[in-house]
């Protein structure tokens, strides 16, 4: 494909990305918003997203315009999105290899494709240069479940242990390899803490 056709299928692409993002944010109750921020909180913090300085994920995402270029911010576009597309195949999987997952685990599956899908839409408008009030709004509605986060954390750590119990009788029943518990690399203090954090582009002075 003609480079300048890829990019006007890209822009594309991005532009739907942020309008179904802000618009499924929008329908999600408080607490569920919470959980999301919660599932962000563990990405953008993670050392393997964050070490190449000035281009690491926590500081792209928290201001992904100019100086930035296109190939930086599209890199991790396409990362996250090959991404999403891998937990979407993922999920498939589990729920055609058990004919009844619980209903609190598909919805923390969701919840974690959520989160993935805005940070695709926090760095999209630096791609199309459009749709950014859409982001804006995006992130208001997810700064409005800031009082939410103490319960959303209770039910996420309560998920996460039945996840690993899950993905363990998995492995054990297609004889693999156990990977081991999941690790959360800081207290629940500093998990909500962190969790209210908003990237300096949509920061609430901005919202109103």
């Amino acid at each position: 494909m003609h480079p300048w056709l890829l990019q006007k299928a890209e822009n594309l692409r991005c532009s739907h990305q942020i309008s179904r993002t802000q618009s499924h944010v929008a329908q999600l109750s408080q607490v569920e918003r919470a959980y999301v921020l919660l599932f962000f909180t563990v990405i953008t913090n993670s050392p393997g997203f964050n070490s190449q300085g000035f281009s690491s994920l926590f500081f792209t995402l928290n201001n992904p315009f100019p100086p930035r270029t296109r190939e930086d911010i599209i890199e991790w576009y396409r990362l996250f999105e090959n991404m999403r597309n891998g937990k979407l195949s993922e999920m498939a999987e589990m729920h055609s290899f058990y004919k009844a997952v619980p209903e609190e685990l598909k919805r923390h599956e969701l919840y974690g494709l959520h989160c993935i899908n805005v940070i695709m839409a926090t760095l999209a408008p630096a791609l199309t240069h459009s749709k950014i009030d859409k982001v804006k709004l995006m992130w208001k509605d997810l700064s409005s479940s800031h009082d939410e986060l103490p319960s959303a954390l209770k039910i996420l750590r309560a998920c996460v242990s039945k996840m690993d119990d899950l993905r363990e009788y998995v492995a054990m029943k297609e004889g693999q390899g156990n990977e081991g518990r999941s690790e959360i690399a800081f207290s629940d203090e500093e998990w909500i803490e962190r969790a209210q954090w908003i990237p300096s582009a949509f920061r609430r002075e901005q919202l109103n």
